[in-house]
């Protein structure tokens, strides 16, 4: 892992020492000792895929969701890792062709109490869908996303929704007149 994989396991091990461990169950101190092999220990090989080398971060992802650590979460889906990312890591995915791979990751935290990473996650499925082909599911989750979006106030990601509901209608006006 690299500097950003360091920093993140140095805030996670620093809000885990906060935590009363007495009280915590074994099964979330093995998610949590999980997180911290992903993060702490795994190593991609040198000509490995994109895919394997964010794999750390994309298993500690799924294991934080499982114990409900959100921010903790979302610090991982929103980072960037120079030489390796254009993008945060969630978006990155799309780039590199991992749309499968964005709807698993999207689909953990789609009912997140995290209004945040709820967006992030509901706007990344719809546009996952998108370059899936399922363009029906795109809708749905774009006019969802759009109420979200318009009761936060929220208009950048009003805008991000708009434009894409507007690549949605002309792919469909495009395949519709073939």
């Amino acid at each position: 892992m690299g500097k950003t994989g360091q920093k993140i396991l140095t805030e996670f091990e620093s809000s885990w020492a906060t935590k009363d461990t007495a009280n915590i169950s074994c099964w979330k101190r093995a998610h949590y000792r999980a997180v911290k092999n992903w993060l702490g220990k795994y190593q991609p090989s040198k000509d490995g895929s994109n895919l394997e080398k964010v794999q750390g971060y994309l298993e500690a992802y799924h294991h934080l969701c499982e114990v409900e650590a959100e921010e903790e979460a979302y610090q991982i889906i929103d980072i960037r890792i120079d030489k390796i990312f254009i993008e945060d890591l969630h978006f990155q995915l799309g780039i590199w062709g991992y749309y499968s791979e964005q709807v698993e990751l999207y689909n953990k935290s789609l009912n997140s109490q995290n209004n945040r990473l709820n967006l992030i996650c509901s706007i990344g499925l719809a546009n996952a869908y998108i370059y899936l082909g399922n363009y029906n599911q795109a809708i749905k989750y774009h006019h969802k996303n759009l109420i979200k979006a318009r009761i936060i106030k929220n208009r950048e990601a009003e805008a991000k929704i708009l434009n894409s509901l507007g690549v949605i209608f002309y792919i469909v006006i495009i395949i519709l007149n073939q």
